[in-house]
Formats: C-alpha cells, structure tokens, sequence
C-alpha cells in the first residue's frame, strides 16, 4: 500500500472523511464529474479482455453511489447547461457521474443501481457499436494480445516492430506499447496496425462466449435509460483519438454521432466526452468543431475537478475524477472530499 493509499485509510477509519464532509469543510462551489467504464463482477485471471477497463463490481459501485447520494448533489449537465443559461449558481457539492464507451454491463448493473438509488447519470456512447456485433477496438487489441499462445511473434509494421509474446509475463508490456503507439499515430495507422494484428494472429472475431464479455448496448437498452431519466452523450462514432483524424473524418465523428442519438432518442445531444481524454487526445480544431456543431460542454479525462464550471471558459476541456478497480471505499470517499490531494 503506497503512502497516499494508507492515509486515505487513516483518514477514513478515523472518522475524519466523514467529519468533513458533515462539516462542509470541503470545496463545496467546485463541480465534481466521476468518471466510470465498466461495473462487472469479474476474475482478473481469466478475463480475457482489458481489466483496467472495470471501473467497479455493482457491489462496490452501490456503494459509492449510496455515499454520492448522501454527502453530494448529483445533476446532469442539463442542469450544468440552465444553471449557465440562467445565470445561476449550482448547488453545493454538485456531481455528476458518467460513463464512457457503451458496454452493455452499464445496462445490466449500473442503471438499476442509479435508478434504484433515484441517482442522475451520463452515459458517453460511441454510436458505431452500439447495436452492433463488434468488440470497441481497444479491447479488441487487448483480447488478440491476452490470446495469443506458442511462440512470440513479432508484427511489422512500417518502420515499427511489435513483439507479440506467447508468455502471460510479457503481455502488459506488449499491450502498454500498442497502445500508445495507437494513441499517438494518424488514424488510418491505428487501424491498419489493427487489422495487421488480425491477420497475422489469424482471429477475427472472438467466440460468442467471450463476445459476452465485451458486449456494447443495444438502442433498446440506451433508450431504457433515457427515458428513465438517464443522459445520453456523444463518446464518437467509433473512439478515435480526435486531435489524430483528418478534418472530414473529425467532422463525420462529431457531428454524425449527435445527429444519431438524437435521432435514435428523439431528445438532444449537448455534451461529448473525447475518446481517451487526455491532453493530446484534443486540440483547438476539435473544441471549434464542436461548437459549431452545437455541443455544449465537453469532458476530458484529465483528473480534477471544475471551478466556476457554469463559465464558458473552460466548458471544451471539463476535468473528472477516475474510479477504477482499485478504488476502495476510503479512496473514493477521500477523492471526492480532497480531490486537489487525491485526484
């Protein structure tokens, strides 16, 4: 346990987190946004997709819920979007949960937590697979990384090479580089990389079983959502990393996703969340587009939190807060009480 980890303990078991969150001691005028993936009961031993994707399993998520509920007031960005409009302040300790990419777990065992709990929440969707057959193209390269088996193999492409290894010791590695190659080159060379990886490990698709595992929702299930008070935004057509795309391939993106929700749900669709969310992972052109293309707000997945959130400064480039596997009770709780400390 690292040393920011124990003192969340300390500071949860003592009673203190929760002192402060009685005593309003906290940053109570700043808009706290979490950002989630994935709630699934799972066994990182055998999953065969990426893990680091499971942001919580539904027990822990209700949980974090519960206590979201209790110290916080949980919005939407429709109501982010008529606080600026009227001129207005948000409530104390406003918060807004979201979810990136569309995996149908969302469905099954977040939405009946939120619903249940009577709690808001965002879902950023990439329309191209919602509906659809196809693995989000980033587990897709995990899953062909976590398969492989016999010999390392070593995938060329263009001037880069890419070990493939048959060893579960070497696999991390492989997918980190992969990864980050992906996330930094044209896209056209992403899915070329991608498609040279298939060909050369000879899987196309995974088996029905495992495509279980890995399933993005169906309009059905996004519609259910919406209709009981859920918000729907914009992730992308197909998670690009945008500031990679040509202009008439970032404006298909942007604007098509939409223009698709609302007209799958027959409702707006003011706000979007970049695929990736880093500070690369955007860029002026983006945020211009955007705006032209009537987005309201848009989220990074840069850690933080958001002051004077309702200012139009700032609105392209909103800061969240990560839950992810590993993030106990005492964690969460201390994230959201002193996120400057432990974002």
């Amino acid at each position: 346990m690292n040393k920011k980890a124990l003192l969340a303990q300390l500071m949860y078991q003592s009673g203190f987190t929760k002192v402060v969150n009685t005593l309003s001691l906290k940053d109570t005028d700043c808009l706290r946004i979490l950002a989630y993936h994935r709630v699934i009961d799972f066994d990182r031993n055998t999953f065969p997709f990426d893990v680091d994707l499971i942001s919580a399993t539904p027990e822990s998520f209700r949980r974090q819920v519960e206590h979201v509920k209790k110290y916080y007031n949980p919005i939407s960005f429709t109501d982010l979007i008529e606080a600026r409009d009227r001129n207005r302040p948000l409530p104390k300790n406003s918060l807004i949960i979201t979810f990136d990419d569309g995996f149908d777990d969302n469905y099954h065992f977040a939405f009946p937590i939120l619903k249940q709990l009577g709690v808001p929440a965002t879902f950023f969707i990439s329309t191209d697979y919602i509906g659809s057959n196809r693995v989000y193209w980033f587990d897709w390269v995990v899953y062909l990384v976590k398969q492989h088996s016999g010999q390392d193999l070593t995938i060329h492409y263009g001037n880069d090479n890419f070990v493939v290894p048959a060893a579960n010791a070497g696999k991390a590695n492989a997918i980190k580089r992969l990864m980050s190659w992906m996330k930094t080159n044209p896209d056209e060379n992403r899915l070329a990389l991608i498609e040279t990886l298939e060909k050369e490990l000879g899987v196309t698709q995974p088996p029905a079983h495992e495509f279980e595992l890995s399933r993005p929702m169906n309009w059905e299930q996004v519609r259910e959502m919406a209709n009981s008070g859920m918000e729907i935004g914009s992730h992308t057509r197909s998670h690009p990393i945008l500031s990679q795309l040509q202009r008439d391939k970032l404006d298909s993106e942007i604007r098509q996703s939409k223009a698709v929700i609302e007209d799958k749900l027959n409702q707006p669709c003011p706000i979007l969340a970049y695929p990736v969310g880093g500070k690369s992972a955007y860029n002026e052109t983006v945020t211009t587009l955007l705006q032209d293309c009537g987005y309201e707000f848009a989220c990074s997945y840069v850690p933080g939190i958001n002051e004077n959130p309702v200012q139009t400064q700032g609105r392209y480039s909103l800061k969240r807060l990560h839950v992810e596997e590993y993030t106990d009770d005492a964690w969460f709780a201390n994230m959201l009480t002193l996120p400057k400390l432990f974002a």
